[in-house]
Order: C-alpha cells, then structure tokens, then sequence
C-alpha cells in the first residue's frame, strides 16, 4: 500500500476503502495487544519489587 503511494506516485485518495479499514484494523489490534502484555509485565515487575531502582 505504501509502495503504491510512494513509489508509483498515487494519491492517497486512489488507495481502497477496505485496505484502509483493514490496516486500521490491524494497527489497533496490535496496540492493544503490545499495551496489554506491557502492563501485565508492568504488574509483575512491581510485584517482584524490580521497578524501585529507577
């Protein structure tokens, strides 16, 4: 998708509906992912006392 805006000289507007939602799609679904697993390892780290040194 980059490549054909980039590279090809397209406009944004000229990129499909759809492959604009699925990329949204995956962009939050990896946020929340990657936001989960940091606070769940954040509690663990406090738990076990690893945070007070900074």
């Amino acid at each position: 998708m980059i490549g054909r805006v980039l590279l090809d000289g397209q406009s944004l507007s000229a990129i499909p509906v759809t492959d604009i939602l699925i990329l949204a799609i995956n962009s939050a679904v990896y946020f929340a992912l990657g936001y989960g697993c940091f606070k769940l390892l954040e509690g663990v780290a406090r738990d076990k006392g690893l945070l007070g040194h900074y």
